[in-house]
Formats: C-alpha cells, sequence, structure tokens
C-alpha cells in the first residue's frame, strides 16, 4: 500500500529577529505627528485622514522576509486567511487583532528606538521599516507608513497593496504578534 503523503507546507515568509515594548501612547492632533527637531519636513497631506488616538502598551515584533513579499500577502498570513481576501476586509482583521498602529503610536515607536537597530532588529536603510497603520476610513482602513532615522527620521506612506521597494532587508513591525501560534 503505497504511503500517505502530508501535503507540504508552504515556505516561511518571515523570521522573528526582534521585539520592542511600547508603553502607552496618549493621542493628539496627526498634524502635531511626526513634526520636531527629529523629524525631516514631511507633506502636510501625508497620513491627514490617519487617527491618532490613544492606545495601550503593547509588544511589537520584529519580522524580516525571507522571501518575495507584498503587504497585502504579509498581512493575510499573519492573519491566517486567504491571500485572495479583500483588502478592505484583511485591513479590519487587522485593526480588530490589534496589529496596527496610531500616528501617535509610530511617532513613540521610531523616536523610542532611534538609533537603536541592533537591540530592535530593525533595518537602519532608507524606508526599510515598515507599520500597519490605522486610516480612519472605512473603505480603507489600513496604510502603511514606511520609515527610517539616520540624522534626521523620515516617513512615508505606502499603498496597502504595493510591493515594498526591493524585497529584501526590511522589517515589518507587527504589534500584538501571538507568537505561539506564528
Amino acid at each position: 500500500m503505497p504511503e500517505a503523503r502530508q501535503p507540504k507546507r508552504p515556505p516561511a515568509l518571515f523570521s522573528i529577529v526582534g521585539t520592542i515594548n511600547l508603553a502607552q501612547t496618549g493621542g493628539k492632533p496627526a498634524e502635531k505627528c511626526f513634526t520636531g527637531p527629529l523629524w525631516a519636513p514631511r507633506n502636510n497631506g501625508l497620513f491627514a485622514k490617519s487617527v491618532a488616538k490613544p492606545k495601550d502598551a503593547c509588544v511589537i515584533t520584529v519580522l524580516a522576509p525571507l522571501r518575495n513579499w507584498s503587504f497585502v500577502v504579509a498581512a493575510a498570513i499573519i492573519l491566517k486567511r486567504y491571500q485572495n481576501t479583500q483588502t478592505r476586509e484583511i485591513g479590519k482583521l487587522l485593526i480588530n487583532k490589534g496589529h496596527t498602529v496610531t500616528l501617535a503610536q509610530a511617532e513613540k515607536l521610531i523616536e523610542a528606538t532611534h538609533g537603536q537597530n541592533e537591540v530592535t532588529g530593525m533595518c537602519g536603510g532608507v524606508f526599510n521599516n515598515f507599520l500597519f497603520m490605522e486610516t480612519g476610513i472605512p473603505t480603507n482602513p489600513v496604510t502603511v507608513c514606511g520609515f527610517s532615522c539616520r540624522e534626521l527620521c523620515h516617513v512615508y506612506e505606502y499603498l496597502f497593496v504595493r510591493t515594498p521597494p526591493s524585497n529584501y532587508n526590511h522589517r515589518l513591525l507587527i504589534p500584538n504578534l501571538n507568537l505561539e501560534n506564528f
């Protein structure tokens, strides 16, 4: 009798390279985020509709890609959903599971970890670190915040359906990731 074969599990998309404890974050107006001496000047329309509400403390897991990926595919895999799930539904699930950040959280995280790439597992290159960010828009609930910090910190908004520029040497930062099921 032929031996039953187990279906092959697809290769992992990410490896875990670090974790960061982020303290509770207060809310503030979106236009007040990413300002001050650490920040490069930014386009006033950047994240204009994003939410800057208060959030509880959380642990952020830093993931490094092991193969080609896009933001929406990464989110589907993290959520254990089919990759053809509607992006709006994936965005809502990311928010409901606590895997997104607000503007105020992103700002606090970047400021708290500035210059500590070796400790945190984040990348020091140009726009190589990414977070899923709440928008407050029901039809498009999640966008992607890319950032890099050298002397000044720079932020950029990416479309959720986009592939990161060159697929390797990036980090995807996910709050509240259940590592037992990852």
